[in-house]
């Protein structure tokens, strides 16, 4: 676990991600197949650059 560091950017395609943050004046890369983030809607939606396609509805899927 890191502290004291700055999430920029999360690029994810449903299966893996890639989280882009700053620690001091570095930037660092790291892949994950999970993002959990404990952050507002506001703050989420800043840096996630999610490749977002719409759900089905449950109707829709009946």
């Amino acid at each position: 676990m890191l502290t004291d560091a700055e999430v920029t950017r999360v690029d994810a395609d449903g299966t893996t991600a890639e989280v882009v943050y700053r620690h001091g004046d570095t930037e660092h890369v790291v892949g994950a197949r999970h993002v959990l983030a404990g952050v507002a809607p506001r703050c989420w939606t800043a840096c996630a650059a999610v490749n977002r396609q719409p759900r089905p509805s449950a109707r829709s899927s009946r």
